[in-house]
């Protein structure tokens, strides 16, 4: 599938003294604003999550897993599975949704 829209998400680990493998991290987004502008389906099941900037998703060797709380509202909490975070360092993930001719059916 072809993702309308990217989102990068930094993740800082610059005060790391040891690296961290199989990490949970926690964002907030407001996916009520998303949905209602119809760049997100209603479920959120249109959202991936990975390493990779390409838009193409034929290259992203890895998706994260990912746990999503309260989709359609203001403050919804998503619980990401980082495979590692390095120590000392800060490390880019990326969110795609909006899934081109899925999104708000």
């Amino acid at each position: 599938p072809a993702y309308a829209y990217r989102t990068p998400i930094i993740i800082n680990y610059s005060y790391g003294k040891f690296p961290l493998e199989n990490y949970t991290i926690k964002i907030t987004l407001d996916t009520a604003s998303l949905i209602k502008e119809g760049k997100i389906n209603p479920s959120c099941s249109d959202i991936v999550f990975t390493n990779s900037s390409s838009w193409d998703p034929r290259e992203w060797k890895v998706r994260y897993k990912y746990w999503v709380y309260n989709c359609n509202s203001n403050e919804t909490e998503i619980l990401i599975e980082i495979d590692e975070i390095p120590a000392g360092s800060t490390k880019p993930i990326y969110m795609y949704y909006g899934i081109h001719g899925v999104v708000g059916k």
